[in-house]
């Protein structure tokens, strides 16, 4: 029987370290080897290996900073902005032109120029956290708000519209604090601080009179003139994009 053999040996000698790295690159042999590395962590809460094709991947979070959308009452406490959630395996650099930057130049022109849109956050996905980037995506997405129909989205000219939320400026606030706080404390800056927060709660009933939610989807008044913040007595868009609630 063959003797123990140290791995050790992989980091501390270079030809050991020459020869695995060789085998590791070889075809599909490393694709394989994490993947039984991660099946032989029965732990589901363990650590896991992620394998990247270039860029890490970040999750950013962007707001239309519009203040025409308050809460219904006299007061007027609660108010509830746009957000899209998305994802990014470019550079993230500022003035690289990068997605962030490319988004609300979107967001500028379908919406209009006189709108004002600004980056929450730019969380690099958790290195521990194995699953697909979508569904690390959309989990963030559903931790900041409430899912803006598709359709909606559209009417209301909304650059890609599978990917928009809307919430209220106090969570958003919330997020911030998180992010500000790990920062000073010199913890891990990752999607973990999102997705370790409470989901974004809000009663149906403080939303704007112009919109409304739907099973798990916000929709809301829309006379197809691309207006997303209009308040005017036209009817609701429905679900399904094919009536109107009346």
């Amino acid at each position: 029987m063959a003797g123990w053999y140290d791995y050790n040996n992989i980091l501390s000698e270079e030809q050991e370290m020459s020869r695995f790295c060789d085998w590791f690159w070889s075809g599909s042999n490393g694709n394989n080897l994490i993947h039984a590395l991660n099946g032989s962590n029965r732990n589901s809460a363990g650590s896991k290996i992620r394998r990247l094709c270039g860029w890490w991947p970040y999750i950013y979070c962007i707001v239309i900073n519009d203040d025409t959308n308050p809460g219904p009452g006299l007061m007027n406490t609660v108010q509830w902005k746009y957000c899209k959630v998305g994802i990014t395996e470019q550079d993230t650099k500022t003035g690289a032109h990068n997605r962030m930057e490319t988004v609300i130049q979107d967001i500028k022109r379908k919406v209009g120029l006189e709108i004002s849109a600004s980056v929450i956050f730019v969380l690099p996905v958790c290195a521990i956290d194995s699953r697909k980037n979508g569904e690390i995506e959309q989990g963030v997405r559903e931790h900041i708000g409430w899912k803006v129909n598709k359709d909606f989205a559209k009417c209301i000219n909304l650059p890609v519209p599978t990917e928009w939320v809307i919430t209220t400026q106090p969570y958003l606030g919330l997020v911030k604090n998180c992010i500000r706080q790990a920062a000073e404390m010199n913890c891990a800056i990752d999607t973990r601080l999102v997705l370790s927060m409470g989901r974004f709660q809000q009663h149906e009933g403080m939303l704007p009179p112009h919109l409304q939610k739907q099973e798990d989807e916000v929709v809301g008044k829309c006379d197809g003139t691309g207006g997303p913040f209009f308040t005017g007595s036209v009817p609701f868009l429905t679900l399904n994009n094919a009536s109107y609630l009346q």
